[in-house]
């Protein structure tokens, strides 16, 4: 499975790279802290999992979001944000879930061991891939 986190808080995204590191069927492909090099690699590549900020320094993660979604893209998009009142406007949005990022952690981690799920979602669920130099 690959993921994209876009974070701009070393704290957010070191947790979530420890986290990853658990399931070795996630590859994380990429790390961004704006919406422009969130952007960026979107353009090249398609995870399956996004893992979103809201508050990033250069705008708000619902524009890509929404951006995304107007694109056509089926990634799955797991927002993270501090304001339990932006819930309701990411799920609308098209997030597939909405977590708050002081205290539902443990329900990304439910999430990606849900290998049943993103199975039936098409997604590689098996060991971790190496590349060969």
């Amino acid at each position: 499975m690959r993921v994209l986190i876009v974070d701009d808080s070393p704290a957010v995204w070191r947790r979530l790279f420890d986290m990853l590191e658990e399931f070795p069927s996630v590859s994380l492909l990429a790390y961004a802290n704006t919406l422009a090099e969130a952007r960026r690699f979107l353009a090249g590549c398609r995870p399956d999992l996004l893992v979103l900020d809201l508050s990033l320094p250069d705008g708000n993660g619902l524009d890509l979001l929404q951006g995304l979604r107007a694109a056509g893209m089926d990634t799955k998009v797991a927002v993270f944000s501090n304001d339990p009142d932006l819930r309701r406007h990411s799920l609308d949005r098209g997030a597939d879930w909405h977590f708050d990022k002081s205290l539902e952690f443990p329900l990304l981690l439910s999430l990606l061991s849900d290998r049943g799920y993103w199975r039936e979602q098409g997604v590689i669920v098996g060991s971790r891939a190496h590349v060969e130099s």
